[in-house]
């Protein structure tokens, strides 16, 4: 009895409870064993390199009686459309003025504000897939 008392002992003290393996029992990850998540990692040959299929750019607000202040167009509604009309989606710009769209074919393009409040500044030449624009809007007055 006070043998096994003595082994339960040594197993319960804190120099077996630490996360040092010396025998040759694979150990799952400390995440793992704690109900944690653990992140997926990326050898460096399955990294591949993709060709673009975006159209993005950065979008200026114009000076206007309605809006005295030139700067990046922050979360203006802009939309791609084919040259047939169909939309193919709407994007954000972001507080930058950024936008970007994931296109299909290669174009061309048109690029618009989608919200009645702004028109563009300039005409724009028709957009192709992998194009970066600086496009002009304005609020309409």
């Amino acid at each position: 009895m006070r043998a096994s008392f003595l082994f339960l002992l040594l197993l319960a003290s804190p120099a077996h409870a630490d996360d040092s393996n010396t025998d040759s029992t694979p150990v799952a990850p400390r995440a793992a064993r704690h109900g944690g998540r653990l992140g997926k990692s990326i050898s460096p040959e399955k990294k591949t390199v993709k060709a673009s299929h975006t159209v993005r750019g950065h979008c200026t607000m114009l000076e206007t009686p309605m809006n005295p202040i030139t700067g990046p167009c922050v979360s203006v509604p802009l939309e791609l459309k084919n040259d047939k009309g169909v939309s193919l989606g709407i994007s954000r710009t972001s507080a930058q003025g950024d936008f970007t769209f994931e296109v299909e074919d290669n174009g061309p393009f048109h690029l618009n504000p989608s919200s009645s409040a702004y028109v563009l500044a300039g005409p724009i030449a028709e957009v192709k897939k992998g194009q970066v624009i600086d496009l002009k809007i304005k609020q309409k007055n």
